[in-house]
């Protein structure tokens, strides 16, 4: 979020404008081959349809708030009320005055680049359900385009850690900014998809990486619906020793699972799954084979769900997971 890092971070001439992030709870599971990944701005896992579990509770318990859970907690309302809140409009300098008050007093002498004087339109673009594209970016391991971020920041500046002057007037000319509190991966999630940049869909962003849903239950919301399409984004975002021997289904492949009855795609890597996923899961001989590397990160005791146990919350998890395809469950 602060443009200081991505503009003097990197040297033009001697690094890729592609940046892997990866924090210290992730595994990777397959190879990565980053030129697989040069036409998008920004990827990483998907997020959960629903913005959480614990967000429902939250919302369950408070009362101002329980007719109104279904819109609040869906993670694509969230991004497009965001946007609808930081795009300027005419009330919208008490605010940034607000969070400015907040900020360090330091003053960052930033050239901004004239495009990022141009009027953002408040209408958010359609990011969920709509071409195969979802709510796409979880932080942990991501693969970013530093152009695009650094366009991101100058064109929607936060107000608080963006490392620009906002309070100056030259800078006031442009038409958004950030003023609440957000991740990082949100916030840069909300304001590529803003301003057009070009995100993957939400199936390629799975075979990236899993947090919180796997591949399967990804497409069973926002598609691919057969499996030769599914295939064929598998072929364009992985990378294969041997083109010729891949199979989707082959155990030989490397890329399929079964847990419960049902089968899952390991992607190239994961980025904490055991806060989502069963112990029981990350433990099976099935995905032992499919990431080889996942038992050296994973300790049972660091699993939330193990935390959850077997008791009525752990049964709603399950009713969610297999109830994904209706609307307020997804």
């Amino acid at each position: 979020m602060n443009i200081n890092y991505w503009k003097d971070e990197f040297i033009s001439e001697f690094d890729s404008d592609l940046i892997l992030t990866v924090q210290d709870d992730c595994v990777f599971c397959r190879m990565l081959d980053p030129r697989r990944w040069k036409d998008v701005a920004y990827v990483g896992s998907p997020w959960s349809y629903a913005n959480g579990f614990w967000h429902y509770i939250w919302h369950m318990w408070n009362p101002k708030r329980i007719f109104k859970w279904t819109h609040v907690f869906l993670m694509c309302d969230n991004m497009e009320k965001w946007w609808n809140d930081w795009v300027m409009s005419e009330n919208h300098e008490d605010s940034i005055q607000h969070v400015r008050g907040q900020g360090r007093k330091r003053q960052m002498d930033i050239q901004i680049d004239s495009s990022a004087k141009q009027r953002l339109s408040k209408q958010f673009p359609p990011a969920c359900n709509v071409g195969g594209y979802g709510v796409v970016g979880n932080g942990g391991l991501t693969l970013r385009s530093q152009k695009w971020l650094i366009k991101a920041i100058e064109l929607c500046p936060h107000a608080k850690w963006s490392g620009m002057d906002t309070a100056t007037n030259t800078n006031m000319s442009m038409s958004c900014h950030a003023t609440n509190d957000i991740n990082e991966d949100a916030y840069f999630a909300t304001v590529l998809n803003g301003i057009g940049a070009t995100m993957p869909k939400a199936y390629d962003a799975s075979l990236f990486s899993v947090e919180m849903i796997w591949p399967e239950e990804v497409a069973s919301i926002y598609g691919p619906w057969t499996k030769n399409e599914r295939m064929d984004r598998i072929q364009q975002r992985w990378s294969f020793k041997n083109k010729q021997s891949l199979k989707y289904d082959d155990s030989d492949s490397g890329s399929t699972f079964k847990f419960g009855g049902s089968d899952y795609t390991v992607p190239i890597a994961m980025h904490k799954p055991w806060w989502y996923q069963p112990t029981e899961m990350l433990q099976s001989e099935g995905i032992a084979k499919k990431c080889k590397f996942l038992k050296y990160m994973f300790q049972p005791e660091e699993s939330r769900w193990a935390r959850i146990g077997s008791g009525p919350i752990a049964s709603w998890w399950q009713f969610k997971r297999y109830f994904r395809f209706l609307p307020f469950m997804a």
